[in-house]
């Protein structure tokens, strides 16, 4: 397996528990330049997916951050929403799209970078069911619209210094 924007490979480690033909980096900044390029793509209305508006009030969140005045899901969710704003000088929206996958599923990816057309979907630990979602979700939108952002990238968010 290869970094989707240098090509280095990547260990053997880094691919672990993964839903296949996902697209993968090797660092922080490589995933910044491929989502940041993807401005570049034709744009698609998003209606054209079939997407609606996400139900606010799906499931708990009891991770606040000050930053961004928003709660998340997730400490790990929090890092990389409040990195992406500060770091990466883009707009992002939480859990704001449903995607129907089927005639009984609908699957709601963590962030939504609008300037980009890109999908982010941040995880830890893969529950019942969801690695199959998000692939057939990534079927859908396009593996370069609905990227992964598996937990052993962790450490690139690490908490720092956030922008005044």
């Amino acid at each position: 397996m290869h970094c989707a924007t240098c090509g280095k490979e990547l260990r053997r480690g880094s691919r672990l528990n993964l839903p296949t033909e996902s697209l993968l980096f090797c660092t922080e900044t490589c995933m910044r330049h491929y989502v940041l390029a993807q401005t570049a793509l034709p744009r698609y209305a998003i209606e054209d997916f079939g997407i609606r508006t996400a139900p606010m009030n799906w499931g708990d969140r009891n991770c606040f951050s000050p930053y961004l005045g928003v709660s998340f899901r997730s400490w790990f969710e929090c890092r990389v929403a409040e990195h992406i704003v500060c770091h990466w000088q883009t707009q992002i929206f939480y859990e704001a799209h449903s995607l129907p996958i089927d005639d009984r599923h609908c699957y709601i990816p963590d962030f939504w970078l609008p300037e980009c057309g890109v999908w982010l979907e941040v995880k830890g630990e893969w529950r019942l069911g969801a690695k199959s979602k998000f692939e057939r979700a990534r079927d859908i939108l396009g593996p370069n619209r609905l990227l992964l952002v598996p937990e052993s990238c962790s450490s690139w968010f690490k908490r720092r210094k956030l922008c005044p």
